[in-house]
């Protein structure tokens, strides 16, 4: 089929349709799909996905697309998605970039995890790191998750989330990300989502506990959480995320 994204026409587009889905997720959600923006290693079935096609097709000057995301629920746009290029007027300051340590998904090095200012240990050697605008969390290794969200105050509740006794955030550390020698901190306003239903509000901690196959090592995900903090750039051609 065709794919109309962004002022682009993608011929010969491979689609899948979903027969089937378990749980509540696309009930609830905002969105009729998903657009798999990875690499083609992990393409269900081989099909040749969007990018690649947006490539070879030569509907773009630069392989490689930036992503902002808004942090205001309330904004009149929830992001956007820039293809062939990157949108200056969406960050401040330089792009730094972090390599990839694998061409599956967006895989990267995650050298430490800070609270406070004070390393945390959980990423002894380096921790594989996966930048996913799929996620809407942080997501990280499920015991090393709700020991972190114990120490940021949080009460871990169900299924690796976690939510705090109260909404009061200036007494909250910083938690940080050491990528390539650069650190990305989060502050407690960007990394607690606040959720305010019937005058009631309700403060859920953005970092989520899953279970992770040990085959796949301490594996964390930056989801919209960090994407939201940090303009994301993913660089097809040199193999690398950058940041801003």
């Amino acid at each position: 089929d065709t794919l109309h994204i962004g002022g682009l026409n993608v011929v010969n587009q491979g689609f899948a349709e979903v027969t089937a889905l378990p749980g509540l997720t696309f009930d609830l959600a905002k969105f009729d799909g998903i657009l798999g923006l990875a690499f083609s290693s992990i393409s269900v079935d081989g099909v040749v996905p969007p990018f690649y096609n947006i490539i070879n097709q030569q509907l773009i000057n630069s392989p490689i697309f930036g992503v902002w995301l808004s942090n205001n629920p309330r904004g009149e746009s929830g992001g956007e998605l820039t293809l062939g290029g990157i949108d200056p007027d969406r960050f401040t300051g330089s792009i730094q970039y972090v390599p990839l340590t694998n061409k599956t998904y967006w895989q990267i090095n995650i050298a430490d995890i800070s609270v406070g200012g004070v390393s945390q240990g959980y990423c002894k050697g380096g921790c594989p790191g996966i930048v996913d605008t799929g996620t809407s969390l942080i997501a990280g290794p499920m015991n090393t998750v709700q020991e972190l969200n114990r120490k940021l105050g949080a009460i871990n509740i169900i299924k690796g989330e976690a939510i705090f006794p109260s909404c009061n955030l200036s007494k909250l550390p910083n938690v940080a990300f050491t990528l390539n020698g650069q650190t990305y901190s989060l502050s407690p306003k960007q990394y607690v989502l606040q959720q305010t239903s019937n005058g009631k509000s309700e403060c859920i901690s953005g970092f989520l506990g899953i279970e992770i196959p040990d085959q796949l090592g301490p594996l964390w995900i930056l989801g919209d959480v960090f994407i939201s903090a940090y303009y994301t750039v993913f660089d097809f051609a040199n193999s690398r995320v950058g940041f801003a």
